[in-house]
């Protein structure tokens, strides 16, 4: 799955792909011998066309982040930080994440 969208936005798409991904993980746990893995591709490294851009793992949308978080490092490009609401999901998304602590 892809959504395209800019940090203004963030709560409303991070809302929207944390409901299809916790129906996609309860989904996947009918099929166990079915390799599946959540990410979020880092935009810096797809805006500047990078050849393995990187992944942010699934571990990190489990803890949403505080709004005056502001960058995240990604390690694969000089580009330097990402915008948090870009890669995290903010603490005011109302969607129940499996695995995380609320």
């Amino acid at each position: 799955m892809a959504t395209r969208g800019n940090a203004d936005d963030a709560s409303d798409l991070w809302t929207a792909v944390l409901q299809v991904q916790n129906e996609l993980e309860s989904l996947m746990t009918e099929y166990p011998a079915v390799a599946s893995e959540f990410y979020v591709t880092c935009h810096q490294c797809l805006r500047i066309g990078a050849e393995e851009p990187h992944r942010f793992p699934e571990t990190l949308m489990k803890h949403p982040h505080a709004v005056e978080t502001g960058t995240v490092k990604c390690p694969v490009v000089d580009h330097g930080q990402v915008n948090t609401a870009l890669a995290l999901p903010p603490h005011e998304c109302n969607v129940h994440v499996s695995g995380s602590s609320h």
